[in-house]
């Protein structure tokens, strides 16, 4: 009986520690509540996750960015000037971080747009540009060349009148862009290209018109002069014929006609071929009568003829002398 009674008791307990494994097993964990304002330590199920991938290496720019000016001329030009500056960097550089440029001995500035050059002369443009990485390009340069200014011309003629041919010569100067070249027309003639002097012949005022271009295309004002040619004597004439007392005064009376404004006259009187008196009368208007009065005749008693000299402002002598009578009692 007893024995009995043991092994019931033995059979209860197996029964229930088997209820309890089972019970553990089919349990669900209890889920922690996190404490707000807390931090909470729990984790999901689960693995972990990856961590973030690692940043990849910074790249390493050593070349310098590169920059190309535009709008500065080859050749002199006659106007302000914009010049554009555009750099890049090289592929898979830094990038630009900025343009500079200075003009001649200036202070460097920062490219932001086009800029003008306006001065005379010639302006030394210095440029360069900076990437991100700190590498600097070596400066570059540009020349850009303005002449505002006209040239100068300058002729060598004789003043006045001349009594042949008259060589005309040119001499242009410009300081800048230099001359291109110089021009010329005779009257009414057709300008042409002067090379070396050139010669006028016509008899009387000729109009010579003279300029010349610069290489920078600035064109100086037209400048005349006037050529003034007589290769012809004056004209004389005798008007009157004289009678007079000797030791008192005599009158001549004559004419002058020539191209030129003025001639130098002198009468003289001859016995037969023979001069017996020179007066000098001295530079008289052409063109008009004059009269000329000798205070006292001092020539012996006959008969003379008296001529009028003449020799214009070109250096040419009448052809002829006009003469007339002289009776002197």
């Amino acid at each position: 009986m007893r024995k009995r009674r043991i092994a019931l008791s033995l059979s209860i307990v197996a029964v229930l520690a088997v209820a309890a494994v089972l019970a553990v097993a089919t349990a669900k964990p209890a889920q922690a509540k996190p404490s707000y304002g807390q931090p909470c330590n729990c984790h999901p199920v689960g693995p972990p996750p990856p961590p973030p991938p690692s940043p990849p290496p910074s790249p390493t720019d050593t070349t310098p960015p590169t920059t190309a000016a535009s709008g500065v001329p080859v050749d002199w030009g006659n106007a302000p000037v914009a010049v554009s500056l555009r750099a890049s960097d090289n592929s898979g550089g830094s990038g630009v971080k900025q343009t500079e440029y200075k003009l001649g001995d200036g202070a460097w500035t920062t490219y932001a747009s086009p800029f003008t050059v306006s001065a005379d002369g010639e302006t030394l443009v210095t440029y360069r540009a900076t990437d991100n990485s700190g590498n600097v390009e070596a400066d570059k340069k540009a020349t850009v060349r303005i002449d505002t200014a006209a040239p100068t011309t300058a002729a060598g003629v004789p003043s006045g009148w001349s009594g042949g041919d008259v060589t005309v010569t040119l001499v242009a100067t410009d300081t800048r862009s230099g001359v291109q070249q110089t021009e010329y027309k005779v009257g009414d003639d057709a300008w042409a290209t002067y090379t070396v002097p050139f010669v006028v012949s016509t008899e009387g005022a000729t109009t010579v018109s003279y300029r010349a271009s610069d290489k920078a295309g600035n064109v100086e004002a037209a400048k005349s002069l006037t050529v003034k040619i007589d290769k012809t004597g004056p004209t004389t004439t005798a008007i009157n014929k004289l009678s007079v007392k000797r030791n008192k005064k005599a009158t001549f009376r004559f004419s002058l006609t020539d191209r030129t404004a003025t001639g130098t006259v002198t009468i003289k009187i001859f016995t037969g071929a023979k001069l017996s008196k020179s007066l000098s009368v001295g530079a008289k208007p052409c063109g008009r009568p004059h009269s000329y009065v000798w205070k006292q005749c001092t020539l012996a008693k006959g008969t003379y003829t008296w001529k009028v000299y003449a020799i214009d402002e070109a250096g040419n002598a009448q052809f002829e002398a006009g003469s007339g009578g002289l009776v002197v009692k």
